[in-house]
């Protein structure tokens, strides 16, 4: 679980996330990052996650944002300081095994595209 300080909970962050910063596709996720290196200094990683009805029932729909919030929980030590992240299901991830790995690659791509934090 992502403590408190860690989400991203507003339309307006989501939005600003998603419009401003980069871009990794994978399979079952899309993720998005954004970060600004003056403004965001010593302030903390905020995580936000879509899930839409395409990926399924409520049930599968709320594993999917489990799997999801658990490995950008587990990463989070490694991201820049001050990024915002958004990662939003793809329809396939509600039968897929792979959401927490492709989460943990698209965060990877992002990080390294960007020349920011540990690669």
């Amino acid at each position: 679980m992502l403590p408190r300080h860690h989400r991203l909970t507003r339309p307006e962050d989501f939005r600003r996330a998603i419009r401003s910063g980069f871009k990794a596709v994978t399979p079952t996720v899309i993720v998005h990052g954004m970060w600004s290196s003056t403004e965001t200094a010593n302030v903390d990683v905020r995580v936000g996650v879509t899930v839409s009805k395409a990926v399924g029932g409520s049930v599968v729909r709320h594993r999917v944002a489990r799997q999801i919030r658990h490995a950008m929980a587990a990463q989070l030590s490694g991201l820049p300081a001050g990024s915002w992240w958004v990662i939003r299901a793809l329809p396939g991830a509600g039968q897929a095994r792979t959401v927490a790995e492709d989460v943990e690659r698209g965060v990877r791509i992002i990080v390294k595209a960007s020349k920011v934090g540990p690669a």
